[in-house]
């Protein structure tokens, strides 16, 4: 396997640590999991070993089978696993297999604090956003337009109206 920098040599590390049964911390890059795990966050991630898969749990994957990802499983069909950021409002990945699937994220780590993903408000967290995107689509956007809209920096209330409609307009035409 040939690496170009770094973080690319890092993150193969990650995944043969993966296959080979050892739970791996992960430092993150991006915002689709926010506000859960926002960019920079470190992430453990343990490997399944035969254990089911549970909607609402953040799973790890390949993706293109190089590029590591953790989403929210948000539904299972058959062989096929859903999984979706928790911050995409209108998308969804594409289906894994769940062989695919190299673990599981139990736990965030951010200014030296630690969240557990499998008790407590988290874990709520975890149930509760799955079952909105599943069931209460339109209550969803809301939640997630508001924490967008006033987590960004010197936004006006007229701003901040006139996106919550613009989203609302888009979600109605939305079917999920």
């Amino acid at each position: 396997m040939e690496y170009k920098s770094l973080d690319n040599f890092r993150e193969g590390i990650y995944i043969n640590f993966l296959k080979e049964g050892y739970a791996v911390w992960v430092e993150t890059s991006g915002k689709s999991m926010e506000p859960v795990i926002r960019e920079g966050d470190f992430v453990k991630i343990v490997p399944l070993k035969g254990e089911e898969i549970k909607r609402g749990e953040i799973v790890a994957f390949l993706r293109n089978e190089k590029m590591l990802i953790a989403h929210r499983l948000i539904k299972k069909e058959k062989d096929n696993l859903f999984t979706c950021g928790d911050s995409f409002i209108f998308a969804q990945d594409p289906p894994l297999k769940k062989e695919e699937v190299l673990g599981k994220v139990v736990a965030v780590r951010r200014n030296n604090k630690k969240k557990d993903l499998e008790k407590g408000f988290w874990y709520l967290y975890g149930r509760v956003i799955t079952y909105l995107r599943i069931y209460g689509f339109p209550l969803l956007i809301i939640l997630l337009s508001l924490y967008k809209i006033f987590t960004q920096p010197r936004i006006s209330f007229i701003k901040a109206v006139k996106r919550i409609r613009l989203i609302l307009h888009q979600s109605t035409s939305h079917q999920y």
